[in-house]
């Protein structure tokens, strides 16, 4: 195959469609994790304004390449937090296109360290002036980290609500997470009783 023709047709098979929108490419994926997002039941994990999700497009650069369930309705393209730090995590990894935001819970945060996940953490009143405290807090802790963290957490200020952001590949990648890391608090819970 020569190189025009691996510009014409892209062994990727999410880009193997140019004429679809880049909502119709991930809309599959969101719909799945949407009906996944209903079965987690652990209620310290559900922020105030419930979990968000958010996944995009294969080379996304925009808003437009993002889609999100938030509240049980997805949203494509979203405007969300969470959808500006899954671009940013694309600046450091293009592979990780899906981003998960749940409330800060210690037992999580210990759960996932013992899995060896990598975490980081960062400190929201140390956000310059103009930055938004997701992105900026992606990129403090993809820098720390030389890449992207599986977990990146902060605890929050006045005003702030505690958070959780895990990062993946792809919703069932992410949401496989979780119910690993779940599982392990529910072990070790059982365990010490």
């Amino acid at each position: 195959m020569n190189a025009y023709d691996r510009l014409m047709k892209p062994s990727d098979p999410d880009l193997q469609d140019l004429s679809r929108s880049p909502c119709d490419m991930i809309i599959r994926e969101l719909e799945t994790a949407a009906g996944l997002m209903r079965n987690l039941t652990y209620p310290p994990l559900i922020p105030d304004g419930g979990i968000s999700l958010a996944y995009a497009r294969p080379g996304a650069r925009t808003l437009g390449d993002v889609g999100a369930v938030a509240e049980d309705h997805i949203i494509c393209p979203a405007d969300l937090p969470v959808c500006r730090m899954v671009l940013t995590a694309l600046r450091f990894d293009p592979k990780i296109r899906c981003a998960l935001v749940l409330r800060y819970d210690a037992k999580f945060i210990a759960a996932g360290d013992g899995m060896l996940l990598e975490i980081c953490s960062f400190n929201r009143a140390q956000e310059p002036p103009g930055d938004t405290t997701h992105d900026w807090g992606i990129a403090f802790c993809c820098e720390k980290s030389d890449g992207v963290p599986d977990i990146i957490y902060d605890t929050g200020c006045a005003g702030k609500e505690p958070l959780i952001r895990l990062l993946g590949e792809n919703p069932t990648q992410v949401l496989a997470s979780i119910n690993r890391i779940l599982t392990r608090i529910i072990d070790t819970n059982f365990n010490e009783e």
